[in-house]
């Protein structure tokens, strides 16, 4: 299953964490992984061009966007842009995706 945790402080995204495997077909044919990565990857790309400044981004077993600066208006917009299309995903695929929600203090 893939997870997504998603920690919020003052209602703007302050950390994403992604990691998980969705397991919803053999390796190759798995719909549900793909359309996560591209998801996923594409934000990352986007906000390393236009706001790398405001984010630190992380790649290895799981992939860690932390917010640097939460005023970033085009950085929250990218992040919650990439949370509908995630949502839209776990709304088809609920056994491969799921996503949680935290507040920070």
């Amino acid at each position: 299953m893939v997870r997504v945790c998603v920690v919020s402080k003052n209602e703007a995204i302050k950390k994403i964490t992604v990691s998980g495997h969705a397991g919803s077909a053999r390796k190759g044919e798995d719909l549900v992984c793909a359309g996560v990565s591209s998801i996923v990857f594409g934000t990352l790309n986007a906000l390393d061009k236009l706001a790398s400044k405001s984010v630190d981004l992380q790649v290895s077993q799981q992939i860690v966007i932390e917010v640097l600066n939460l005023l970033d208006e085009k950085c929250q917009l990218i992040l919650q842009t990439m949370l509908i299309q995630l949502a839209t995903i776990e709304e088809q695929y609920s056994s491969y995706i799921e996503i949680k929600q935290e507040v920070s203090s």
